[in-house]
């Protein structure tokens, strides 16, 4: 006689897929929307604590890689991209732009050239209508995001008076228009180079603000800074705010480098949120990303025409590349000395800054190289450098000039007290003063 074991046997049983409960559709919703992290959302989702290696900060992890929690973020992210193109298509007037027309239907060409259940034939109609079309992404207006942030943050030289004064000082009436149509508020002018960087820095992250240790690499007009600090000071944040104010310099090549590409991934990951924050919802029509797969070198390259690009210290052979504006390094300690002169030979001719920030391990690698410059005394003999006189307020020439200091992580409100602890320095080691 047949049971509840031997009556389906031969026939598939298919499993009731589980639904999504209120709280569960809120915890995606605030990492689709809000860029929030699985702790995060959790939190705000289902009150849970989620404190660092805590039980319920793994299950927010957990869930957040669940099938049906993935799925529901991909149908998010998608309804998304369907929102941002109505708006792209739809002015904030009862007037329909053709410009905006002709970016929908070249996005939704390349849809059905992308789609591969389309039809052969729809996909080649569509190939052979886009090959007919100009990217609709190359609009002027797209341009402006980045002119609004860069007017009120930069500095022009006069070649004539060989005065230098603020960009925002000259008129620029297209600007202004476009300020007035997007109905931003009217910028107050600043004077300092921090505050002038800051103008950037606070749209790219309002929630926080740069501790005492961030700021004085921020406001430093050395050419050179170098920074230590224990874990949780704020250096890998530090080093990504940086990187985001050269990369904002039109035409310029910038790198971020570790002695592996996976020590950079904590500074790749702040900057893709100020990118994504400052440019949001069109970052993907501003910014293009290329990760080769093979190397897992990533290169970020802008409307505007500069470039970053992240690089390995051990990959020698991708230490290649045009002139230099700005090179960040992450943990300089790891890193060969032998790549300061890469870094030298790239940066001579556009005199490019250089920005080291890590952890204590000592003056080795490529650190020793900028810290231990030598120079010569009046009689022409070869002397070192003391860091102090390396100094702008010490009247050191700008193309030397370095910024040696101690980040101390008790600025940064998130720091814990046992890392600290062990990071002092240890017998027969030569650190910054981390005390």
């Amino acid at each position: 006689m047949p049971n509840e074991f031997t009556k389906n046997k031969g026939k598939s049983v298919t499993r009731k897929k589980k639904r999504l409960t209120a709280g569960e559709k809120k915890f995606a919703e605030l990492m689709v929307y809000e860029k929030l992290g699985p702790a995060e959302a959790a939190r705000l989702a289902f009150g849970w604590a989620c404190e660092p290696k805590s039980s319920t900060a793994q299950k927010a992890a957990n869930l957040s890689r669940s099938q049906r929690i993935v799925k529901y973020k991909y149908a998010l992210a998608q309804k998304l991209d369907m929102e941002i193109t109505a708006q792209q298509v739809l002015s904030e007037s009862s007037d329909i732009e053709m410009d905006n027309i002709r970016q929908y239907i070249y996005r939704r060409l390349e849809s059905i050239r992308d789609d591969p259940n389309a039809s052969g034939g729809s996909r080649f109609k569509a190939i052979n209508a886009l090959e007919k079309m100009i990217d609709p992404s190359a609009d002027i207006n797209l341009i402006f995001m980045w002119i609004d942030l860069m007017w009120d943050a930069s500095l022009v030289h006069c070649p004539c008076c060989h005065k230098t004064y603020g960009l925002a000082d000259i008129s620029n009436p297209k600007l202004d228009k476009w300020r007035k149509e997007m109905e931003f508020p009217e910028q107050e002018k600043v004077t300092s180079l921090f505050d002038r960087r800051m103008t950037i820095l606070s749209r790219a992250d309002n929630r926080k603000r740069p501790h005492k240790s961030q700021i004085i690499a921020l406001s430093a007009p050395e050419r050179n800074i170098a920074g230590l600090g224990a874990a949780r000071g704020g250096k890998s944040y530090l080093l990504a705010m940086m990187s985001l104010l050269a990369f904002m310099i039109p035409g310029v090549e910038v790198w971020i480098m570790a002695r592996v590409y996976a020590a950079a991934d904590k500074e790749i990951e702040y900057l893709d949120k100020f990118l994504t924050t400052l440019f949001f919802p069109y970052t993907k029509h501003i910014i293009k990303k290329q990760l080769d797969t093979k190397t897992e070198e990533l290169t970020l390259t802008s409307r505007w025409g500069s470039v970053l690009k992240v690089r390995s210290a051990k990959a020698k052979g991708s230490i290649t590349g045009s002139e230099l504006e700005f090179a960040g390094v992450a943990e300089p300690g790891w890193v060969s000395d032998e790549v300061y002169n890469h870094l030298r030979a790239r940066m001579t001719s556009r005199l490019g800054r250089t920005v080291l920030l890590g952890t204590p391990q000592g003056f080795g690698g490529i650190l020793g190289r900028f810290t231990n410059m030598v120079g010569k005394d009046a009689k022409g003999r070869a002397r070192r450098i003391p860091s102090s006189e390396r100094t702008i307020a010490a009247g050191c020439p700008w193309n030397i000039s370095l910024l040696k200091y101690s980040m101390d992580p008790k600025d940064n409100p998130e720091y814990v007290k046992s890392e600290l602890e062990a990071a002092r320095p240890g017998p027969g080691m030569t650190l910054f003063d981390v005390s």
